[in-house]
């Protein structure tokens, strides 16, 4: 049977093929009782039933097989019309009618003996099954918040769908060959929190790879300007151990926040007196500290969580492994002004600094030793076995994730920042076959070529 909605309470993290990755990771953190929003997902099966009710699956395909995929211009406009394909088109009046019940559950209240529902704020995100393939590198917003009313979310549905096809990811879809019918797209419905605060809290030193460290980083109201860089956020730096403040904290002056008003979401102003002052209580910052250390304790790998705080209550809105240092970059309100001094480097000089900052940013802190011994180049015979088992040999599908996670630690220690990169992704999608299908075929090709 069909199954278009799923609660977080029903999902787990070997749900990816019906959550995709970040809908896994909020079931998995509800049912181990970490304060997530209350929400639901749109399954892959109902996206897969969407388009194949709209004869949509080789009407996409086509379309981005006719697309040259380096003119940026047929690119553009293949995206542009798929868009318009998916968000014109009909849904089931069934399944319609099913989503707009479960968002009205969202707005339920008890009021003594009686139950009132009413139409609350709720985000609405995509959720691909693929993600590290198609969203790692494009930087592609794909979710709406604040939205209110059962059309308005329906809407944003067809908008979360439409959103993987965007100019960046139909290169990709093309260049791997990837059928459109392989690529789920669940999307999240989640109660919308009215943040006070929010922010990131990093297992891990985000910069220098330390792992002995918790950052987190706090702005007024919604996190989204801290993300897009606008806001400096202030940055607090704890003791995994001692849960203790490592150091003094750095406080960041800020004026205004984007938060809700009568007319949506929208740039507001911080209350003079609170400025320039710390966010957070000490207490309060810890206790985010001891919450992001059990996340990682529960991943057994260093995470990314992204958070919000209404009424002084700490709510869990996402979590995803770290794989990379990040090049830190200034606000936007902290980039200078040009001078004539900066602006006379030369470009050989200003080549050379970027790439610099390239090898640091792409620098892997799974196991953040100084030294990585890379694997030799001379493995022929391991590729041709492992492709001859991989293609020719009936595997079960226990046998083909061990054969897979072989492959995959053998990598990851790779010298080719490609293929550590594919190994990585490898072992975060363990569970979902679809994918390691395509990251396989993908790391087999840049393997032959290292070869060779």
């Amino acid at each position: 049977m069909l199954q278009n909605i799923k609660w977080f309470r029903e999902i787990s993290a070997k749900d990816a093929a019906i959550a995709g990755s970040k809908g896994c990771h909020l079931g998995e953190l509800s049912n181990e009782g970490f304060n997530v929003p209350p929400g639901f997902i749109i399954t892959t099966q109902a996206y897969f039933n969407f388009l194949k009710q709209n004869a949509l699956i080789e009407k996409i395909g086509q379309k981005i097989l006719e697309t040259n995929e380096d003119n940026l211009e047929e690119v553009s406009n293949c995206s542009e019309q798929i868009k318009n394909w998916i968000n014109n088109a009909m849904l089931d009046s069934f399944f319609e009618k099913e989503i707009k019940v479960s968002y009205m559950k969202l707005g339920e209240k008890k009021i003594a003996f009686a139950t009132s529902a009413e139409e609350d704020f709720v985000a609405v995100r995509s959720s691909p099954t693929m993600e590290e393939l198609l969203f790692s590198f494009t930087g592609e917003k794909n979710s709406s918040i604040n939205v209110r009313g059962k059309d308005e979310v329906i809407q944003a549905v067809k908008q979360c769908w439409a959103s993987l096809f965007n100019a960046k990811t139909i290169p990709i879809i093309k260049h791997n060959s990837i059928p459109i019918s392989k690529i789920g797209n669940a999307v999240i419905i989640q109660k919308m929190i009215n943040s006070e605060f929010s922010g990131t809290m990093f297992t891990i030193n985000p910069e220098t790879g330390d792992n002995l460290l918790i950052e987190i980083e706090i702005v007024h109201g919604l996190r989204i300007p801290l993300a897009d860089n606008e806001l400096s956020p202030d940055v607090y730096l704890i003791d995994k151990k001692t849960l203790k403040l490592a150091e003094d904290p750095k406080i960041a002056f800020q004026d205004w926040m984007l938060g809700r008003s009568d007319f949506g979401t929208e740039k507001l102003p911080v209350a003079r007196n609170k400025r320039d002052k710390q966010k957070l209580l000490e207490k309060t910052i810890l206790d985010l500290g001891r919450t992001a250390r059990q996340v990682e304790q529960h991943y057994k790998k260093p995470q990314e969580i992204e958070f919000a705080m209404e009424n002084n209550k700490l709510y869990i809105v996402q979590t995803r492994s770290i794989a990379y240092l990040r090049k830190k970059e200034p606000s936007k309100e902290e980039i200078p002004a040009a001078n004539p001094e900066a602006m006379g480097q030369t470009m050989q000089e200003m080549a050379k600094k970027e790439n610099t900052e390239n090898l640091i940013q792409n620098q892997l802190i799974e196991n953040p030793q100084p030294v990585i011994q890379p694997m030799p180049k001379n493995f022929d015979s391991f590729i041709d076995l492992t492709k001859l088992k991989y293609s020719m040999l009936p595997l079960g599908e226990n046998e083909f994730n061990a054969l897979v996670q072989e492959i995959a630690e053998k990598m990851e220690t790779h010298e080719n920042q490609a293929i550590k990169t594919l190994a990585t992704s490898i072992k975060e999608n363990k569970y979902n076959k679809q994918v390691l299908e395509v990251l396989i075929k993908d790391l087999f090709e840049i393997i032959e070529k290292e070869i060779k």
